[in-house]
């Protein structure tokens, strides 16, 4: 795929080589997307690894002793059958 930049695409209008301007217009429009795409993958990896640092032990530790106590209840009912 070539290089093509905006004053490529203009001067294929001037010049009236269609061709030429189709080609530009999708290596540009190409770019672009990939830019997005680029950046979108930067804004959600910083997302993921700073929303696991804001959890604090405490928290994790909390949900686990809550497990733990649902596994003690729900042996309890088991045994009592």
């Amino acid at each position: 795929m070539a290089e093509y930049t905006l004053d490529d695409m203009i001067s294929s209008v001037i010049e009236k080589k269609p061709e030429t301007f189709k080609a530009a217009f999708n290596d540009l429009m190409a770019q672009k997307a990939l830019d997005a795409v680029e950046a979108k993958k930067q804004e959600v990896a910083q997302t993921m690894f700073n929303d696991n640092q804001e959890q604090s032990p405490e928290e994790g530790e909390q949900e686990y002793s809550n497990e733990q106590d649902d596994l003690e209840i729900e042996d309890e009912n088991v045994d009592n059958s």
